[in-house]
């Protein structure tokens, strides 16, 4: 298991893992790695046969590098190694890092302070800065002894420091200065300069002696090794010629692909007056000089993040423990990165955010340093200035560089609440060139209906589009949060605009079509209550059998201008309307979770609308049912996709038994709205969704009490739907249908064709499909065909007259 732990107030710090926590590590894989190099440097350094032998670089590398890009946790995964290298032969070390290491747990470690070449100045060299940090530490411990130390043991370290730095002036001599000498001082000062390693060597043995780590072994740490890119060559040159020897590890971090660009530049430079030069042979040469310092296997790359539990890339590590902490405080415990981003997201902000659809998530970013941005970020907010969050998306949208896509963004964010879902659903369809699909050409843009269109841009890309697939994301959590921020502000004008009543728009999406008679279930058109009452029912319904229907109802007017002016539900007095003003009505199916929540002048209006001041039980409900942070997931347009796939999954594995529309509808709302709520929290189980009091709403409670009178009222309502055939304009769309097909179809219907009858009848089912959308001639067609397994002729004939009466009107 391999956890990655953020501490809020800390998280800019580079955090040191130690004992248990490093066989947990995201980097336990890379620590394994540094421990079996570790163990093998060692291993080569007690096999020396004679004491005063120091290896060559040529035989010998005792450098491991910490590697990967900016962020990714070099300096914290090197130090923390370093770390567990120095306390491991604590008797209180409790990691298992080192058990298979014997030669790893006898040795004594010793670490210098971190050498950081991004703070030298243009004149230090990365040897001395080490040479003055070892007699830096030294003289701290000195001072802290004062007279408890050893005079002598002082005096011989004191001794090899002079030394060491005599050899050391003589190397940074100008030549002519030691020319200008006598002979034997000249050569005296040679030698001097050429015992420069072997002096370190021995002031090496010395250091680890006085610091009581005898047999043990100097760790030099570098870290940001490449930022210092004017001098990377002469600092691994240092490396090279004086501390590739025993009794000294040499560890640093680094970018190797900017360590490399440096190395070349400075080949480059070298060879550049060679005629025969050329800058391929220059970055071989680097390649091959970094090769023989860094080899390959000495090179610790840090893992790339990813949140699914496949991994088949060595160079990727599964985080399958994410913890965020405020002190002692777990604010997210035992998550994969993404649950626990998506967690904070939901907890501080109260915005939902499903997973994505491809592997390349939008929310979570590739780097640890972004991880920690990220959440620190998100922590420093709260649900009051939540619209903040969008800066973030900003940031991640700009990196698409596409200037069309951040005008967009921006418009999301600027857009007035009446022209929101316009503007999105125009923008989309530029973007993806997508024209509105059938089921979406209404009158107004709602939620649902922008909803239902982002689904189709999805629906319409390939997997590989990846990109698209996250901006499609972000397009989603934008608009989600100006919908919750118009909730935030109590602004319950803006939220009408941008609600519309409708939370589906996606006809068909949900439910099954009934077999029969191919009516949707979902989202379909009725005659208006005047008509309906007078045509179906002997009496009165009552106050909160209106109300009822009236929370399914997301829009009314008149037949013939429905779809140029339809009225919403909550704008006018449609319980009351009579004659032809209200001979049209929108039934859907979801509209009464938004009307349960009060922002719509229903519930102020009611009594006005009813003419009367009776008690409504059902209205008394509502008010005492107030909405809760799991309410306002439904204005969410992640979490609402979410409860509508899920819902739809469950309805498709329903037969076709249930009974009629009203209990097949109850069943379907009821009975599956828990069932998909219920897998939703176990996918999240962040989100908590409360499914016990969104079962208990008035609505279900009103239906279940009076469930034989609500479902005749339904059943009614149903059996109104408006088909293509009770227009003109539809029978004559019919009737060019019929046309068509027929003109298509006419070999068919040739009795001197010598097609087989089996061809002829899968021929007739085709035909009999094309009418699905027109449920009484499908009924008709159904009927016809069915006949022609009985009796072939007569049902063919049936087909035929059929298609010439439609094709006549």
């Amino acid at each position: 298991m391999n956890e990655l732990e953020i501490q809020i107030g800390n998280e800019y710090k580079i955090k040191f893992e130690k004992g248990k926590d490093l066989d947990t590590s995201v980097f336990k894989d890379l620590y394994l790695s540094a421990a079996r190099n570790v163990s093998e440097i060692l291993n080569q350094q007690r096999s020396k046969k004679k004491k005063s032998e120091f290896f060559q670089e040529s035989d010998y590398n005792n450098v491991i590098a910490f590697v990967g890009e900016r962020g990714t946790g070099k300096s914290s995964s090197m130090l923390s190694f370093a770390q567990a290298l120095i306390d491991n032969s604590n008797s209180q070390f409790e990691s298992t890092l080192f058990d298979n290491h014997p030669i790893i747990r006898a040795c004594n470690f010793h670490s210098i302070d971190v050498v950081d070449p991004s703070l030298f100045t243009q004149k230090d060299t990365l040897f001395e800065i080490i040479i003055s940090k070892m007699f830096l530490s030294f003289q701290k411990d000195v001072n802290a002894a004062k007279e408890t130390s050893d005079q002598s043991e002082k005096r011989k370290i004191i001794k090899q420091f002079q030394e060491v730095f005599k050899n050391l002036k003589t190397v940074h001599k100008e030549k002519k200065e030691i020319y200008e000498q006598e002979v034997i001082d000249v050569l005296a000062e040679l030698a001097n300069g050429t015992n420069l390693r072997q002096s370190f060597h021995e002031l090496v043995l010395e250091y680890l002696k006085y610091f009581k780590k005898e047999k043990g072994t100097l760790l030099v740490i570098i870290d940001d090794f490449d930022l210092r890119i004017s001098e990377a060559y002469s600092m691994l040159e240092d490396i090279r010629q004086f501390l590739i020897q025993d009794n000294v590890i040499v560890l640093l971090a680094c970018k190797m692909d900017q360590l490399a660009q440096s190395v070349e530049l400075k080949i480059s430079k070298e060879f550049k007056e060679l005629a025969s030069f050329k800058q391929k042979e220059a970055r071989e040469t680097a390649n091959k000089y970094l090769e023989k310092l860094l080899p390959t296997d000495h090179r610790k790359n840090t893992p790339k993040l990813i949140l699914t539990s496949v991994v088949t890339d060595k160079s990727t590590e599964y985080v399958n423990k994410f913890k965020i902490k405020l002190g002692n405080e777990e604010l997210v415990k035992g998550k994969t990165i993404h649950e626990g981003i998506l967690q904070l997201i939901y907890d501080r902000l109260g915005l939902f955010i499903s997973y994505p659809q491809v592997p390349e998530n939008f929310i979570v970013p590739g780097t640890i340093r972004e991880l920690v941005d990220i959440v620190s970020f998100v922590h420093s907010l709260n649900e009051s200035n939540i619209a903040e969050f969008l800066s973030y998306f900003y940031s991640e949208i700009r990196n698409l560089d596409d200037s069309t896509v951040e005008q967009l963004f921006q418009d999301i964010e600027q857009i007035s609440p009446l022209y929101l879902n316009e503007m999105v659903r125009t923008s989309v369809g530029e973007k993806y060139n997508l024209s509105v699909p059938q089921n979406l050409k209404v009158a107004k843009d709602s939620f649902g209906t922008i909803l239902g269109y982002l689904e189709a841009a999805k629906d319409s890309l390939d997997i590989t589009e990846r990109e698209s697939f996250n901006l499609i994301a972000y397009i989603k959590t934008c608009y989600s949060i100006r919908v919750r921020s118009t909730i935030n502000q109590q602004d319950w004008v803006a939220l009408n605009y941008i609600m519309q009543n409708e939370l589906l728009r996606q006809q068909g999406s949900i439910f099954p079509r009934e077999a029969t008679t191919r009516f949707t279930r979902d989202v379909f058109e009725f005659s208006g209550m005047n008509e309906l009452q007078k045509s179906y029912f002997s009496h009165d319904l009552s106050k909160d059998d209106l109300l009822f229907l009236g929370c399914f109802i997301s829009n009314y007017g008149r037949q013939e201008i429905a779809t140029k002016r339809p009225e919403s539900f909550n704008d006018g007095n449609f319980l009351n309307k009579v004659g032809p003003t209200v001979d049209y009505a929108t039934f859907n199916c979801l509209s009464f979770i938004y009307h349960l929540g009060g922002h719509s002048n229903l519930l102020e209006n009611l009594n006005i609308i009813l003419k009367d001041d009776k008690p409504s039980y059902l209205l008394d409900q509502i008010k005492i049912w107030p909405p809760t942070k799991s309410y306002y997931l439904f204005f969410n347009a992640h979490f609402l996709q979410e409860f509508i796939n899920e819902l739809s999954i469950l309805s498709k594995s329903y037969r076709e038994t249930l009974g009629n529309f009203a209990e097949t509808l109850f069943e379907y709302l009821v009975a599956n709205s828990t069932k998909a709520l219920d897998a939703i929290n176990k996918r999240y189980p962040f989100l908590n969704f409360d499914i016990e009091w969104f079962i208990s709403n008035p609505i279900f409670t009103y239906w279940e009490k009076n469930f034989q009178k609500v479902n005749t009222m339904l059943n009614r309502v149903y059996e109104q739907q408006t088909t293509r055939m009770e227009t003109e304009a539809g029978r004559r769309n019919l009737g060019n249908l019929a046309r068509t097909i027929l003109s298509k179809n006419r070999k068919y219907f040739n009795r001197t064709s010598g097609l087989s009858q089996t061809a002829i009848k899968r021929a007739m089912t085709a035909v009999t499909d094309s009418f699905k959308d027109y449920s009484d001639i499908y009924r008709l067609m159904t009927k016809s065909r069915n006949l022609m397994n009985r009796n072939f002729e007569q049902g063919l004939i049936e087909f035929e007259e059929l298609l010439l009466q439609l094709m006549n009107g």
